[in-house]
């Protein structure tokens, strides 16, 4: 277990929860300003007053969607790295491989090569073709992760394709 980044993540955890007690603090000296400014008659303590409690109050308010809005941006980053991690680590391996197969048929198609007898990792292969010096086009990254948790990586949809396609 990496203990750095547990001990980043509470120190993230304890810089947010003392933000959120400066809000806090704010809001609460801003309340007091504000009672305070309606309290006193004196008209100059009672602008005084009033205009603090309104600028801490703004202060609060600031913070507060500061707060939040960076929140936010963080999760946006995070996911945007895990959907580039997916990207390269699982879609770029089965798609290299699906190419692969579809430029083999396409070639074969325009006469230019023979249709592939069997595709390595798609599945029930005789033994003798995997000494036939004739290229295959693979298709093993799929079989790999279809073994593992990476599977749940992909849509529902592209893993029924991908075992359809297997098949």
């Amino acid at each position: 277990m990496d203990t750095n980044h547990l001990w980043g993540k509470t120190k993230s955890q304890v810089k947010r929860a003392r933000l959120w007690r400066a809000v806090a603090f704010f809001v609460l000296v801003a309340a007091l300003a504000f009672g305070l400014g309606l309290h006193f008659q004196n008209d100059l303590l009672h602008s005084l007053l009033l205009s603090a409690g309104g600028v801490l109050a703004g202060t609060a308010l600031t913070l507060a969607v500061t707060i939040i809005t960076s929140e936010e941006a963080v999760k946006q980053q995070n996911a945007t790295a895990t959907n580039i991690r997916r990207k390269n680590e699982l879609y770029v391996p089965v798609f290299i491989d699906l190419k692969s197969i579809q430029d083999s048929w396409a070639d074969a198609a325009k006469k230019n090569s023979p249709y592939p007898r069997y595709i390595p990792g798609a599945g029930n292969h005789p033994p003798h073709f995997e000494q036939d010096p004739m290229y295959y086009p693979k298709f093993w990254s799929w079989p790999d992760f279809k073994k593992d948790p990476r599977k749940d990586e992909f849509t529902s949809e592209a893993v029924d394709s991908l075992i359809k396609y297997r098949r």
